[in-house]
């Protein structure tokens, strides 16, 4: 049985934000397979890199409310 992607959405709904990233990510692994290593890598030294700016202070975040407002350029 083929489910439409409604269906999808409804039966996962509920489920834990764990278990749903989990889903897609096996969903563009069938479909696109593999990430290359590298840029696995690259990304995850990047979120540590951002992570710690933020907790040292270095850098602030923008709240999404001001980005939502603000108008397009």
């Amino acid at each position: 049985m083929q489910l439409s992607a409604d269906q999808i959405v409804e039966e996962t709904s509920d489920w834990p934000e764990d278990a749903v990233a989990d889903l897609v990510d096996r969903i563009l692994r069938a479909k696109y397979g593999e990430a290359d290593p590298s840029v696995d890598k690259a990304w995850h030294d990047e979120t540590r890199r951002r992570i710690a700016d933020m907790e040292s202070g270095k850098v602030q975040g923008i709240p999404l409310v001001a980005r939502v407002h603000q108008p397009i350029a």
